[in-house]
């Protein structure tokens, strides 16, 4: 997915403070960080300080953008693309939801 040149920036910023060869994050002895570690100490605070139900996994941010690319009219071959998606099916079968308001919109016809 493409990276927003101020988050790269902070990214590149961040390997200068912590440098590790193949990793980005690490744990504290250098490694890669993991699941249930991130689960607990990062993901579950973040969505709770955000007010976002605790059922919520990472995974579904994808799920998310791509819902919101769909619904800013990018054409789905295109959003299948951005999410390395072999086929188109899968981003509209799996990987988008329909938004309420298109739901709406149908029902007001």
């Amino acid at each position: 997915m493409p990276v927003p040149a101020p988050l790269v920036e902070l990214l590149d910023a961040h390997r200068v403070a912590y440098p590790s060869p193949e990793l980005v994050f690490t744990n504290s002895v250098g490694g890669p960080v993991g699941r249930p570690s991130f689960r607990t100490r990062v993901w579950k605070p973040a969505i709770r300080r955000a007010g976002l139900p605790e059922r919520l996994r990472f995974h579904d941010l994808r799920h998310s953008y791509a819902t919101w690319l769909v619904s800013d009219g990018l054409p789905p071959n295109i959003v299948q693309r951005i999410m390395g998606h072999e086929d188109v099916t899968t981003t509209l079968s799996i990987y988008t939801d329909v938004p309420q308001d298109y739901v709406d919109r149908v029902d007001n016809v």
